[in-house]
């Protein structure tokens, strides 16, 4: 899995599993790989 793709899957988790709508995908496409990986561990 390429970096794009798995940006691709840390965004789409993070939009299936947040239940207060704090983020939208244009946003979270200017976050880097990490920040990414830190808000999909604790996204609620």
């Amino acid at each position: 899995m390429d970096h794009r793709k798995y940006k691709k899957m840390l965004i789409k988790g993070i939009l299936e599993f947040q239940t207060k709508n704090q983020f939208c995908a244009e946003d979270l496409k200017s976050k880097s790989i990490r920040a990414l990986e830190i808000i999909y561990d604790n996204v609620e």
